[in-house]
């Protein structure tokens, strides 16, 4: 008899995981920076097509791999924000634990290491303070256009008419009374 969990259990301790790790890119601070649709994560966690003959393992592996199997030194570059940031890498986890045959040849305990890992990478770069001290949190702009974005109008500044300006209150005849 071997030690490997049910595959029900399986699916419980990933989908555990996967909730940790939605509230850590939750909370990643808005000096992290946004990822880009050129970057890596977006290059190699947009679809969410799979080998047939390889199975989803296989292609959610390949892309694991060619993003994340890097020097230590340029993994902290990897915890980005934003659409095209570890939110891409969490919608394509989401996505690839549930095709059928996942489970296949330890498929899911696999997955689970490599998310097990990513939750690591994020606590070491980014360890989350209390909430009365968090900086307020951004969400990453993505424009469409190159043009800077609009300023929005403003309505006229409103004046006070009855009162006396400045100039008036402190210029060359302010000491001079005015009778009416």
């Amino acid at each position: 008899m071997t030690n490997t969990p049910s595959v029900e259990g399986q699916k419980r301790h990933l989908d555990n995981l996967l909730q940790k790790l939605s509230g850590l890119i939750r909370k990643l601070p808005a000096s992290r920076p946004c990822g880009t649709k050129e970057g890596p994560i977006a290059k190699h966690f947009t679809s969410h097509e799979y080998d047939v003959t390889e199975g989803p393992y296989f292609t959610f592996n390949q892309s694991w791999e060619r993003v994340f199997q890097c020097p230590e030194s340029e993994k902290e570059h990897l915890v980005i924000r934003g659409k095209y940031g570890l939110e891409m890498v969490q919608a394509y986890l989401a996505c690839f634990v549930k095709y059928p045959g996942i489970e296949k040849d330890g498929g899911l305990q696999l997955v689970a290491q490599r998310v097990e890992v990513l939750i690591t990478l994020i606590e070491a770069v980014y360890v989350p303070t209390p909430i009365l001290s968090q900086p307020l949190l951004t969400k990453c702009v993505h424009r469409k256009s190159k043009d800077p974005p609009k300023m929005g109008t403003r309505p006229p500044k409103k004046t006070n008419t009855g009162k006396r300006s400045r100039g008036q209150l402190f210029g060359p005849n302010a000491h001079v009374k005015v009778k009416t």
